[in-house]
C-alpha cells in the first residue's frame, strides 16, 4: 500500500498462495474453497496469522520499514472461536505491536451474527489491532455496520478503481465511497492502481 500524496510505502499485505508440486503456483482461487469445505480454512488463516506477523518481525529486525500488515480474514475464519486466541498468539509470539496489524474482512462477514462480530470486533479492538473492510462496494453495502462497528479502513474493490478513468458511474462511486470514508474518519485504500492517473 502507497500513501497517494507521498509516494511512501504505508503497509502490505499477506496474500496466500499455494506452490503445489505438480501444478505450479495457485492463487486462492484454486484452492480456498476446498480449504472452506474440508474444514481446514480456520487452520490456514492460524497459519496465515503466525506467519504474516512473524514475517513482519523480521523484516523489522533487518531495518526495513513496511507500515502496516494487513491480514484477510474469511467468513468461516471470522466465526471461528480460535479467532482472537491465535491472533493474540501471532502477536505474542512475533512481538509486533497491535497496531502494525490490519484485519480485512469482507462486508458479507459484517451482514451475518452481527451480535457475534461486533464482540469480535470489540474485542480486536481492545488489543489494538486495525480493521479494514475489503473489496467495499461489492456486497450488501450497509452503512449501518459503518457506524456501528466503525472499522478504520474501506478498500475500495478494483472492479470500480479500474474502470474510474473511463466510467463515469464508476469514478462517481469510487468519489462517494472516499466522501464518506473521509466523513468518517477513515483511511481509503483503492485497489488495483496501475496508472499514475
Amino acid at each position: 500500500q502507497v500513501d497517494a500524496q507521498t509516494g511512501r510505502m504505508v503497509g502490505v499485505e499477506a496474500l496466500v498462495r499455494w506452490q503445489h508440486p505438480q501444478r505450479g503456483l495457485l492463487y486462492p482461487g484454486a484452492f480456498i474453497g476446498v480449504a472452506e469445505e474440508s474444514g481446514k480454512i480456520a487452520d490456514m488463516g492460524v497459519w496465515t496469522m503466525a506467519e504474516a506477523c512473524r514475517q513482519l518481525a523480521q523484516w523489522k529486525r533487518q531495518g526495513l520499514v513496511v507500515g502496516t500488515m494487513a491480514v484477510n480474514v474469511s467468513a468461516l475464519e471470522f466465526r471461528d472461536h480460535r479467532l482472537l486466541q491465535s491472533l493474540q498468539q501471532a502477536l505474542t509470539q512475533s512481538g509486533i505491536a497491535a497496531a502494525e496489524l490490519e484485519i480485512e474482512i469482507t462486508e458479507s462477514v459484517l451482514m451475518t451474527e452481527t451480535d457475534t462480530s461486533q464482540r469480535i470486533i470489540d474485542r480486536m479492538r481492545e488489543l489494538g489491532v486495525g480493521i479494514g473492510i475489503d473489496d467495499f462496494g461489492t456486497g450488501y453495502s450497509s452503512l449501518s455496520y459503518l457506524k456501528r462497528l466503525r472499522p478504520n479502513q474501506l478498500k475500495i474493490d478494483r472492479s470500480f478503481v479500474n474502470d474510474a478513468a473511463t466510467d463515469s458511474d464508476s469514478r462517481a462511486i469510487v468519489k462517494g465511497i472516499m466522501g464518506l470514508a473521509n466523513a468518517l474518519g477513515l483511511t481509503v485504500v483503492a485497489e488495483g492502481i496501475e496508472t499514475l492517473e
